[in-house]
């Protein structure tokens, strides 16, 4: 396990008494991800300490080459970057109200803190997957702009997020159960068939040929949409939807 790699530097961290729980999530046992996760959980008076003394393991734990700092509403997150390519990055939650879609491994938890820790479920919601559907909609019509206005570099990114959504959307149809997972857990989980239909499309995406492309992902997305129930469609805005694509097919 890539645990493993800094089992000294967790052992110190636990040693500390600066944190109550310490966890990872199931990625850990990746052979092909070089990124180590830890989540933990910390006294709100300590946490200037804590993060000054586990920044300073970190920052001698390797040749490194880059690190930095993120500030969310849920958590405070701290990436470093080394030269043995290990990409390691440090959570630190004030509480467990976190959403995380991957399996939760506990590594301490002297008072069972876990326990009351609720994995977030994987599927998107109705509205969720609506919502996708109205920003696949509102890119396309965007993308169609672009192009009256003759701007090829940004209808070419504008194509860049209409794949991303377009992935997200064909994920959540044809493996709803672990549509909020990483990518990297796509192949594992999907149908094989269906895995490879999708990289194969991926795989005609470059600048010669996205309007082709972006037309394949309409005709998948539209056999898609005609098979949702109705409490999906009655969600989005399925006129624009069909007017935004109808647009895409006059150029």
């Amino acid at each position: 396990m890539k645990l493993d790699l800094i089992k000294n530097q967790v052992n110190t961290i636990i040693n500390s008494g600066f944190v109550k729980t310490i966890f990872t999530v199931d990625s850990i046992d990746s052979d092909v991800d070089c990124t180590i996760d830890l989540y933990l959980l910390v006294h709100n008076e300590q946490y200037k300490v804590a993060s000054d003394y586990i920044n300073d393991l970190f920052v001698a734990y390797n040749t490194l080459l880059f690190h930095k700092k993120y500030n969310y509403n849920e958590y405070v997150k701290a990436s470093y970057y080394y030269e043995n390519c290990i990409n390691i990055n440090i959570y630190y939650l004030n509480d467990l109200n976190i959403k995380l879609y991957q399996n939760v491994i506990s590594i301490y938890d002297p008072n069972n803190l876990m326990n009351s820790f609720i994995a977030s479920k994987l599927p998107y919601t109705n509205l969720e997957y609506a919502n996708l559907l109205n920003d696949f909609s509102i890119q396309i019509f965007e993308l169609y702009k672009s192009i009256l206005r003759e701007d090829k570099l940004l209808s070419y990114n504008i194509a860049i997020n209409i794949q991303n959504i377009y992935v997200k959307l064909y994920r959540g149809f044809y493996d709803s159960l672990n549509a909020k997972k990483e990518f990297l857990e796509t192949s594992k989980t999907m149908n094989k068939t269906i895995y490879q239909s999708l990289i194969d499309r991926i795989k005609l995406f470059r600048y010669e040929t996205i309007f082709d492309v972006i037309r394949q992902y309409i005709n998948d997305i539209d056999s898609i949409v005609s098979k949702l129930p109705i409490t999906v469609i009655s969600l989005f805005n399925i006129d624009f939807y069909n007017y935004t694509k109808k647009l895409i097919y006059t150029l």
